[in-house]
């Protein structure tokens, strides 16, 4: 059998390894919760709430719109540690005299709230149902450590009408940084593979083969692989 324990360290890295972004043309089909492709993230409209009581906003109907003021916002919950590749603004803007923009700002609490737009997708004055992308952001890594992150819907006229039904984020996962030390005494920090071990260890997919070891080149069971595999994929279904 030529898979080996590398060999599975390399597929854990290639479910995260970075793909081209999408460019946003047309509708994105639904997209798994793990692999080479995008992840897609949603924050419909009846996420989107007034940061304040004040604005005149109104009740919704298939979508959420608003008057002037401070905005709509929603908390988006990404994972720490992925990439983003895409803020994509799905909506109706009816209005040839407005535009509607979606922000997605980190906020940090140390030292007061202090927020920083990430990337912003406006509707650029193009009248009608349709959607808005970026694939451009000041820094894509999440860190959930460090900041919260929120998504604020705003229309720049009064009177206009501006819709969203949705706020869509793709982000690609990544593998962890490689730590100081080494676990293994025959994968140390030089090992080309050594970032990929590291990570197999960190999320308990393996413990090595004994002795302090990882044995990278020693031959994998089938009975082996599946256990590498289920617990990398956290396989589960209903009983």
């Amino acid at each position: 059998m030529r898979t080996a324990l590398v060999g599975v360290a390399m597929f854990a890295w290639q479910l995260a390894a970075p793909v081209a972004a999408d460019d946003f043309r047309g509708v994105k089909p639904d997209l798994p919760a793990w692999g080479t492709t995008d992840i897609e993230y949603n924050l419909s409209a009846y996420e989107f709430f007034p940061l304040t009581s004040t604005g005149g906003y109104t009740t919704f109907y298939a979508d959420r719109w608003a008057g002037p003021g401070p905005g709509l916002h929603a908390v988006a919950h990404l994972p720490s540690g992925a990439r983003l590749s895409g803020l994509y603004l799905r909506g109706c803007d009816l209005s040839a005299a407005a535009d509607m923009t979606l922000t997605l700002d980190r906020c940090s609490f140390v030292g007061g709230t202090i927020c920083e737009a990430v990337a912003s997708v406006s509707s650029s004055g193009s009248p009608g149902c349709s959607g808005w992308g970026t694939t451009t952001f000041t820094d894509p890594t999440i860190s959930n450590f460090l900041y919260s992150y929120v998504a604020s819907w705003m229309e720049g006229t009064a009177g206009s009408d501006l819709r969203i039904r949705q706020a869509e984020f793709y982000y690609q996962l990544q593998v962890s940084p490689a730590p100081g030390t080494a676990t293994f005494a025959d994968v140390p920090t030089s090992h080309p593979f050594f970032q990929y071990v590291e990570a197999l260890v960190a999320s308990g997919i393996t413990a090595g083969c004994g002795g302090g070891n990882y044995c990278p080149d020693a031959a994998l069971t089938r009975g082996q692989m599946a256990v590498f595999l289920s617990k990398a994929l956290g396989l589960h279904w209903a009983p």
